[in-house]
Parts: structure tokens; C-alpha cells; sequence
């Protein structure tokens, strides 16, 4: 029986080809004209591989044992498909060949490349990423308190990655009650608590998180982190320069200044706290404008980012300091205060923006991993930080209702918001809804996000969105 069928094609225009596995339909194939191939047969497949060469596309499709590859449906969609690629306008000069050729390989030969300039569509053909395993340096947890304090052993939380992670910052969140958001850190040490909703100053909770352990940390009978059957979730990063992650404690001093930091490169995010007062959270972004470093946002508030040079002194920071001005939020002189610092590493750190298309599929946004913890704000309007994981419910729910958020300027409870759910991918997040909060119409949106798995790389095993 015939096994193989050649399309041709000529120089011109480029194709773009995408094969999408459906229930009980074969595939659809889409570019700038769409064909759709439904067969009700159920021994049908999804295409296992899709490989670009050289000279076009091969698509491979699994064997079906005892069966002719030349008759019924397969007979069928090879028609189908043949038609559909004929249509194509023909390919741009990004294929410098003068013929290229779509080739269905039913598993009865081996694919091999025909030049060896090209490489296989893989993501191993990927380079090696600089953290293979996301969870040595970043993990999120869930748990249910026990209500038990401190003198009685407390709560121990231990995480679940494939690392053991020692965490120096830790931020926890009470999802089935309207408690703060609390933050505890290393540099400021154990009890010491600051709440991302609300501008307090830091208070000392001796029933808090009391203990950072070799491989999660132990909190006390404090409501916020540890009651009785109800549940929480926690975020938690190691301080390193592999993973460009930096906690700078200060003493503010009232004059423009720089201070020194230990990222190892120039950091993407700022977030200080005014550990003495009770002065709003500041936030540096660097993708929510141009001039990012004339700018701010708040953490515990909605606006939009704001101009105003007393904050970062209308200075950019460097790979070894970053610069405040004179405001008391960041720099009153004898106060002190806590910063935050992130570097973007590439395929487990991602700070940057997209702009919303107010449509209900709302636009794709690549991050080089398969994020666990995503924050997204509006750069342009006032709207919550929406903070999604992919440790709890909901997310990749195919509608524009199921993931799970909360706001990190609010104490609200964990719920499944409307037209503001998100797909976490195994490359990144796509939005899924028209919410103001994450996709309004020509709005610039700022995101921070932390890898679950990095999308690929050589000796990386390939990563799932499930």
C-alpha cells in the first residue's frame, strides 16, 4: 500500500502550520486559512511529534496495528490535509530551497535530519537551563493548621518539591478566612511580621512563624498562619545568587542614596517596606514603562503606577546597588526597612508585560517555564494584584471561571473569579477571561512569575501543563 504522500510547495510566502489533538476528531490544522479533519474513529491518536527541517514539515503519526495506513479515515485526512496545504500560499524565503515537501511518516521509516545546520523541533535541542530543578530555590505549599502553639511543638510545614528548600523568605496566606497576608523573612528573622494588604509597620508575633527549617518552616497558633482544619498556602524562596534572589535590610538615612545589594545582576523587581512606620509597600518594576525607574506601585494598594522621583530617585539600579531617594516610604532617616530583589534567570524567573485584548481568550504570555506562583497587575489602571498558583484548584479549567486567585492588597479569601482565569502552560500562562483586573483592552499589565519546571533543555525532562 502507498505510505507516504508528497505535497509540494514553492518559494514565496511562509506557512505556519499547527496540529491540535480534539476528542474524537484527528486534528486541525490552522494558518492564515483553516481546515478542519473529524473522524469519529476512536483508535484515531494525537500526533505524537511534529518535527521542522530543512526542507518543510514531517508529520508523524502513530501506526495503527493491522490496519492498511492507505485506507478509511487515514485515506480520508491525508486527502483532506494534502488539499488543505495545496491552498497554501507558497514559502517565504525563510525556506531557501526551491521545494520542500510535507512528508506523513505512519512509523514505517525512522526520521532522520537532512541537514545538519537544522536541529529536531525538541525541547531537548534546547540549551540547559541555569537551575534544572525550580523547587531548590523556590517552592509553594499548601497545609492544613492544627491550632497548636509553639510550646505545644506548633505546626510543621514541610515542602513537597523535588529539592529540599531552606526558605529565607516565606509568604503566607489563610485561604478560607479573611486574615492578612503574612511575610516573614531571614534578614529580619523569625516572628517578625509585615502583611502585604495593609501598610502597618512590622509587629512581633510570637506565635507566628518562628523557625525556618532545612526543608520548610514551623509556625505557632497564630490565626493568620496555623488554625484549626482551616487551610493555607504558602510561597517560599531561598536567597541566592543562582537564582538572583536578594533580602537587603537598611537603616534610612533621609538623603538620596544608593544601596548596596548582593543579586549578582541588575534587579527586574524592588518591593521595600518601611519595617518602623506605617508607610505603603513601594514597588519597582522594571517592565511597567520605559523609564520604569521614574515610576512606582503599591502593594498593598490598587493604583496604577505612579510617577514620582523621591522614591527610586528617578535613578535605575545597577548590578550592585540600587538607588532611593528622600520619601519616607523608602528612606527616613534612623527608620528601618526591608527590600526585596529579583533578577530575571531564564527558565525560572520571569518579570515582564503584556498588553490585554479585552477578549475572553486573552493573550499568550511565554515564560520559558511552567510557572507555579504568578502575580499580574495593571501598570495603567487601579486594579488588585492577582496572585495564582498552580497549587491550588481550578486553573486550565477550559472556561473563564475556575482558577483559583487572591489579591495581594486585600485579605479576601480564595474563590474562583469571574473572567479572570488563567492557563498555566508548560511555557508560561495564557489569561482566560475580559476581568479588568488582568485583560482590559490596550492596558499594559506587569507580571512576576516562578518557575514549577522549566519548559525544556538538554537533560531536562520535557514538562506537561497538567
Amino acid at each position: 500500500p502507498i505510505s507516504e504522500v508528497e505535497i509540494s510547495f514553492f518559494p514565496g510566502d511562509i506557512i505556519s502550520l499547527v496540529l491540535k489533538p480534539l476528542s474524537k476528531t484527528f486534528c486541525t490544522a490552522s494558518s492564515n486559512r483553516t481546515a478542519s479533519f473529524s473522524k469519529s474513529r476512536e483508535y484515531f491518536n494525537p500526533i505524537e511529534k511534529l518535527n521542522i527541517v530543512a526542507i518543510g514539515f514531517e508529520i508523524f503519526l502513530p501506526a495503527i496495528s493491522g490496519a492498511d495506513p492507505w485506507t478509511g479515515s487515514y485515506k480520508d485526512f491525508i486527502r483532506s490535509l494534502s488539499l488543505f496545504l495545496s491552498s497554501l500560499p507558497p514559502l517565504k524565503d525563510e525556506f531557501p530551497l526551491a521545494k520542500a515537501a510535507c512528508t506523513a511518516d505512519f512509523g514505517q521509516s525512522g526520521f532522520t535530519k537532512d541537514d545538519s545546520t537544522f536541529n529536531y523541533v525538541s525541547t531537548n535541542s534546547l540549551a540547559a537551563p541555569t537551575i534544572e530543578d525550580p523547587s531548590a530555590y523556590f517552592q509553594t505549599q499548601t497545609y492544613t493548621g492544627n491550632g497548636t502553639a509553639i510550646g505545644s511543638g506548633g505546626k510543621a510545614v514541610t515542602f513537597g518539591g523535588n529539592s529540599d528548600l531552606e526558605p529565607d523568605l516565606v509568604w503566607i496566606k489563610n485561604v478560607d478566612a479573611t486574615d492578612s497576608h503574612n511575610v516573614y523573612d531571614s534578614g529580619r528573622g523569625t516572628t517578625k511580621l509585615i502583611e502585604t494588604n495593609v501598610a502597618d509597620a512590622e509587629s512581633t508575633e510570637t506565635e507566628g512563624l518562628t523557625t525556618f527549617g532545612s526543608d520548610g518552616f514551623t509556625v505557632g497558633n497564630l490565626e493568620a498562619v496555623n488554625t484549626n482544619t482551616e487551610n493555607y498556602v504558602a510561597w517560599a524562596w531561598k536567597e541566592s545568587t543562582d537564582s538572583d534572589f536578594d533580602i537587603v535590610t537598611y537603616t534610612g538615612n533621609g538623603s538620596a542614596r544608593t544601596i548596596s545589594h548582593s543579586v549578582g545582576a541588575v534587579p527586574n523587581v524592588i518591593i521595600v517596606k518601611n519595617r518602623a512606620a506605617g508607610d505603603p509597600w513601594k514597588v519597582y518594576h522594571s517592565e511597567v514603562a520605559s523609564d520604569a525607574e521614574t515610576d512606582y506601585l503599591i502593594l498593598n494598594e490598587r493604583n496604577g503606577a505612579q510617577d514620582l522621583n523621591t522614591i527610586w530617585n528617578d535613578t535605575a539600579p545597577t548590578s550592585s546597588v540600587f538607588s532611593v531617594g528622600t520619601h519616607d516610604d523608602v528612606n527616613t532617616n534612623t527608620e528601618t526597612y526591608v527590600a526585596y530583589l529579583w533578577s530575571e534567570v531564564e527558565a525560572f524567573s520571569k518579570f515582564g508585560n503584556y498588553t490585554g485584548n479585552g477578549n475572553a481568550a486573552g493573550p499568550f504570555v511565554y515564560c520559558g517555564f511552567k510557572p507555579r506562583f504568578t502575580i499580574i497587575k495593571s501598570a495603567e489602571s487601579t486594579e488588585s494584584w492577582c496572585l495564582y498558583d498552580s497549587k491550588r484548584p481550578g486553573y486550565n479549567s477550559g472556561t473563564t471561571t475556575g482558577a483559583f486567585s487572591m489579591f495581594a492588597d486585600g485579605n479576601g479569601v480564595d474563590r474562583a473569579g469571574t473572567n479572570e482565569n488563567i492557563d498555566i502552560l508548560s511555557n508560561g500562562f495564557k489569561i482566560k477571561g475580559d476581568n479588568d483586573a488582568i485583560n482590559t483592552d490596550g492596558t499594559k499589565y506587569a507580571f512576576m512569575a516562578w518557575a514549577e519546571n522549566p519548559f525544556g533543555g538538554s537533560s531536562v525532562s520535557p514538562v506537561t501543563a497538567s
